[in-house]
């Protein structure tokens, strides 16, 4: 859920979301293209950089990919800081 007060597609609101078929919902309803998904869910991830070693997916791969990213929660500060506590 959107926090109030907030843009629907802010950082802040993208990043409330855990849901990727709400969030999806949130996209389509809005019509945001798969370039813009991909810039925002990247932008929403504090801009990782992001390295394909499958080679040049094409736009909808490569969107598949950050959303999955982005709905595990890897780009978390807090989920990185018990991954390497878990080592």
């Amino acid at each position: 859920m959107k926090p109030k007060g907030a843009a629907p597609l802010s950082v802040k609101a993208i990043r409330s979301y855990s849901d990727r078929k709400k969030l999806e919902n949130l996209f389509e309803k809005h019509k945001v293209s798969t370039e813009r998904r991909i810039e925002i869910l990247t932008k929403a991830m504090g801009n990782p950089a992001i390295s394909y070693s499958c080679g040049f997916p094409s736009a909808e791969d490569r969107y598949n990919i950050i959303m999955s990213s982005f709905i595990d929660g890897i780009w978390k500060p807090s989920f990185a800081s018990i991954k390497i506590k878990g080592l």
